[in-house]
């Protein structure tokens, strides 16, 4: 096996990486919006697959109906994505606030619990209430916020797609460098 055959599925996992980070850092809100209507036209094409599959199964009764439920599914999921991929982001948009909210709920829980765990002379960490505090502090910035957030969310996710990417091209440089010491 050359080593570029050896090596070309990583490479192309490397450049995958650096593509969406790449994507994620430029345009986030774009980029997700892209990917969400591509998901939209896969899940149509899966329902032309379903039909297909329903079609060729007039034998099989069982089998048809799984089919034809499955092409249903996967039609309206592809419509709404293809079609309606604003609103898919609403909601991505809308579960930020949501988990803001819940954050702000911890947060609270765990300076209720602190304060309360002293009152009854009971150890209780300082950790706990700092952890309190940030969570309160956050909840209140994405509830606040929550598109600003989401955002932010997709930003630090093409971050870390780019230092993955460094990551795995310093792997595939120590993996060449072991592989020629040993004569692969």
């Amino acid at each position: 096996m050359s080593k570029f055959k050896f090596f070309a599925p990583a490479v192309l996992v490397i450049l995958f990486e650096i593509a969406v980070g790449l994507m994620l850092l430029i345009d986030p809100v774009g980029f997700t919006n892209s990917v969400v209507i591509i998901l939209g036209i896969l899940f149509l094409v899966l329902c032309v697959i379903c039909l297909i599959s329903f079609i060729r199964a007039k034998k099989n009764e069982e089998s048809g109906t799984l089919s034809l439920i499955g092409a249903i599914v996967l039609l309206i999921i592809g419509v709404v994505f293809t079609f309606f991929s604003q609103a898919i982001l609403t909601l991505i948009v809308a579960l930020s606030l949501i988990y803001g909210i819940i954050l702000f709920v911890f947060g609270i829980n765990k300076i209720v619990y602190f304060f309360a765990a002293k009152n009854q002379d009971m150890t209780a960490s300082w950790l706990n209430l700092l952890g309190g505090i940030l969570a309160l502090i956050l909840g209140v910035v994405i509830v606040i916020y929550p598109k600003d957030a989401t955002e932010v969310l997709w930003t630090i996710a093409g971050i870390a797609m780019l230092l993955e990417a460094v990551i795995d091209i310093i792997t595939v440089i120590h993996t060449a460098s072991l592989m020629k010491k040993v004569n692969f």
